[in-house]
């Protein structure tokens, strides 16, 4: 039978047949299972001619090897034995000792990863640091019992084996094991250890440890590269080593007791200056990005990562609050709406607030931090709050003249005084301010309230019109926001035009779209609208 060896290197046997792609196309359906060939077309050659590469490769493994991979109905299925599938039993088995005949090495040793896709690399690396973590688990928690058995040589033995995969070497056995299954195998590991494995790094490598020791929470490969400069090569290294885990996501972290070691050499680095500011740099212009562009085809994407940044991008805070107060208040306001979405509003204003407080200064900035802090007033309920915060901005930004930022500011701010009196003509006041400051989002959201104003007062006809222009307007735009907003408005002017069948189907798709950005208020709504059309058949 053929044998696919994947761990240490990349081999088949029988021997003979070395071309890396094919390989790794055979190693993915090994571990992930039987997958389209499409998918795997795209994943493997995502440049172009995807599926005529498939096709070539697939000849060349035939050839190769007769038999190492089949067709399973419309799917690829891997045909031949992989070590890794085989380790991944044994490890589900309890079976230690055929665990550590099977581990040989990393998984995909030697892979050229810079000959990869993202997407494929992303998940060569996960996969890596995952079978690595079983395996790592595993031995840790044979240890354990060894020890508790009163094994202490197996104990030891065992323990020798965790560390080395942490890139630590055993230079003294200790005289208690304390190893728990569940826990990362670092926990345990003495100072003096720690650091004799950081001392035989590489140069690239201990750089690389003490510069990702900036992160809060891990962090993502394009973020390492560009606040560390550290590259895939040395990241992969540093997941062989186990210096680094990574989540079945791609996220990047310092594992367990390393990362307190690590930050500590980052606090004695002259570099740390240096990096902490390249990091609150680069999160304030990722959750710029989530605002600017949160309105387009990338909106749920950014709004995971400012999300799932949390931690960075406080971190990014806290340095504002003492290196500089405005950017800190901009970052404050930009990851406001985007959090409030994803359940964190009170931490979203209380991080507002806090940097008003820190500035006295008016200005564009300001402006926008309490039209954000009002939103947020209102999503929660208090509306004296926020009406008062909008009537104030409203009349700060008709006073401070036609700049497009303080159009932006007054459309919003009509709108939010729309909502709060249900008065129509606020809403077309906001309207025009946003065609004639050219922002088409803020329009979009005119013309969505503008058309619930008119569902109110019974005038279906020119809610329809309002609402059918934003529906078409968010479509074209890709903004999922804005058309999930806009259907539920449009389902709404249905239900009252007695067109339930219409008006369930649009309750519906922004139930969907609003599952789909993780919006939880937004959801509830489209629920309660959904059962409602319901309720008119």
């Amino acid at each position: 039978m053929t044998v696919l060896t994947t761990l240490g290197e990349l081999a088949l046997r029988p021997p003979g047949f070395t071309q890396p792609k094919p390989l790794v196309l055979l190693a993915y359906l090994a571990i992930e299972g039987p997958q389209q060939r499409r998918h795997m077309a795209e994943l493997l050659w995502p440049d172009g001619q995807s599926l005529k590469s498939l096709a070539m490769a697939l000849s060349r493994l035939r050839q190769a090897a007769p038999g190492c991979w089949e067709v399973d109905g419309t799917r690829l299925r891997c045909a031949a034995l992989c070590d890794a599938v085989s380790l991944l039993a044994a490890l589900d088995a309890g079976d230690v000792g055929l665990a550590m005949d099977l581990y040989r090495g990393p998984f995909l040793a030697g892979v050229q990863q810079s000959q990869l896709g993202d997407e494929l690399c992303g998940w060569l690396l996960t996969t890596r640091a995952r079978l690595a973590d079983r395996y790592r688990t595993r031995l840790a928690a044979a240890a354990e019992r060894s020890a508790l058995d009163g094994d202490v040589e197996g104990a030891a033995d065992l323990t020798a084996r965790v560390i080395e995969l942490t890139g630590i070497p055993a230079a003294e056995r200790p005289e208690r094991v304390h190893v728990g299954a569940s826990t990362n195998s670092t926990d345990e590991v003495p100072v003096t250890a720690l650091t004799t494995g950081f001392d035989r790094l590489e140069h690239e490598q201990r750089e690389a440890v003490v510069g990702l020791a900036v992160f809060a929470g891990g962090f993502r490969r394009d973020a390492a590269e560009a606040v560390t400069g550290v590259n895939l090569r040395t990241l992969s290294e540093l997941l062989d080593l186990t210096w680094l885990s990574a989540t079945t996501t791609g996220r990047l972290d310092l594992r367990g007791a390393l990362a307190g070691f690590a930050k500590q050499r980052l606090n004695d680095s002259p570099n740390q200056a240096a990096l902490k500011a390249r990091h609150a740099a680069w999160f304030a212009d990722l959750a710029a990005r989530a605002e600017t562009q949160g309105r387009g085809p990338v909106q749920v994407t950014l709004g995971d990562q400012s999300v799932e940044d949390r931690d960075n991008l406080t971190a990014a805070l806290e340095y504002f609050a003492v290196h500089d107060v405005q950017r800190g208040l901009a970052l404050a306001a930009d990851i406001a709406a985007t959090w409030a979405r994803r359940g964190l509003a009170t931490l979203a204003a209380s991080r507002l607030r806090h940097f008003l407080d820190l500035t006295g200064a008016d200005g564009a900035a300001r402006s926008r931090a309490r039209l954000r802090l009002a939103q947020l007033s209102e999503r929660s309920g208090d509306w004296g709050a926020a009406e008062s915060t909008y009537d104030a901005l409203v009349t700060e930004a008709g006073a401070a003249g036609e700049g497009a930022a303080d159009r932006a500011v007054l459309a919003e701010a009509l709108l939010g005084l729309s909502r709060a009196h249900h008065a129509l003509d606020l809403a077309q006041d906001a309207l025009r301010v946003a065609r004639a400051a050219g922002e088409a989002s803020l329009e979009r959201d005119a013309l969505i309230q503008t058309g619930r104003l008119h569902t109110a007062n019974g005038e279906v006809k020119e809610a329809l019109a309002c609402l059918e222009r934003a529906v078409i307007m968010s479509e074209s735009a890709g903004d999922i926001r804005a058309d999930a907003e806009a259907s539920l408005g449009l389902s709404s002017a249905m239900t009252v035009s007695g067109e339930p069948g219409r008006a369930r189907w649009l309750a519906q798709r922004g139930l969907e779209l609003f599952t789909l950005l993780g919006d939880e208020l937004g959801a509830t709504e489209a629920s309660a609208l959904l059962t409602a059309s319901s309720q008119e058949r």
